[in-house]
């Protein structure tokens, strides 16, 4: 069923505005413990630790002494690896975080953190300027 905004009244547009507060508020904690998610990964039995942050951005390598007793490709098919296991980690505890934030209503792709931050503004503004326009419509009917 499309979207009427004609056939919108009071108590609708009053829910409207509480389930997004709701959202926001959950977005804004979201938010914030977004920025602290980070992935660990490790590789060759525990001589190589890598971090990364929320994006997926490597942020810390760590290499035992020992793991120069590898040869090259081994080092660097695990180094690899540790990079991967501590991406694919920061990745799900961020989907977990927005599924949170969400309701469980987030679709199942790959995030873009920086990419959820535009549409949030975007949908922050489209928002306000619907409930702008709502609100002045009612007040030019008097209310109605």
């Amino acid at each position: 069923m499309p979207f009427d905004p004609a056939k919108i009244d009071l108590a609708d547009l009053d829910r409207i505005r509480d389930e997004a507060q709701q959202t926001m508020r959950r977005l804004s904690v979201a938010e914030e413990e977004l920025s602290s998610v980070q992935g660990v990964g490790s590789g060759a039995g525990g001589l190589i630790t890598v971090l990364t942050d929320g994006a997926g951005r490597v942020t810390k390598i760590s290499l035992n002494p020992r793991v120069t007793r590898l040869d090259s490709p081994t080092l660097a098919e695990e180094l690899l690896r540790a990079i991967g296991t501590a991406q694919d980690e920061a990745a799900r505890r961020t989907q977990e975080l927005l599924e949170n934030a969400l309701g469980g209503q987030l679709p199942q792709q790959t995030f873009d953190p920086d990419r959820i931050e535009a549409l949030l503004a975007e949908s922050d503004a489209s928002f306000a300027a619907f409930i702008n326009e709502k609100t002045r419509r009612m007040e030019a009917d008097g209310g109605r």
